[in-house]
């Protein structure tokens, strides 16, 4: 089956590869300090609903997943979408 796509410079398949990588990396390399730089220290916020520091950080820096769900999602997101 060939889908009947106009990309004669096949910008499509080369960007979505790394741009996927790019996006799940983030759910495994996400700091610590640049997730606080971004949404605040946490002690400074303490009554953020239902999210602790774990939810934003890579799984590499003990965070627990919920970061790493989420980039997956955009994926597939992206995916369907595009």
């Amino acid at each position: 089956l060939k889908i009947k796509v106009d990309d004669p410079l096949g910008a499509s398949s080369l960007h979505f590869g790394p741009g996927i990588v790019g996006l799940i990396a983030v759910g495994f390399f996400a700091h610590p300090d640049l997730t606080a730089a971004q949404y605040g220290p946490w002690d400074k916020y303490p009554n953020r609903l239902h999210h602790s520091e774990e939810d934003f950080v890579g799984i590499f820096y003990q965070g627990n997943g919920t970061q790493l769900g989420f980039q997956i999602l955009a994926g597939l997101i992206f995916t369907a979408w595009g």
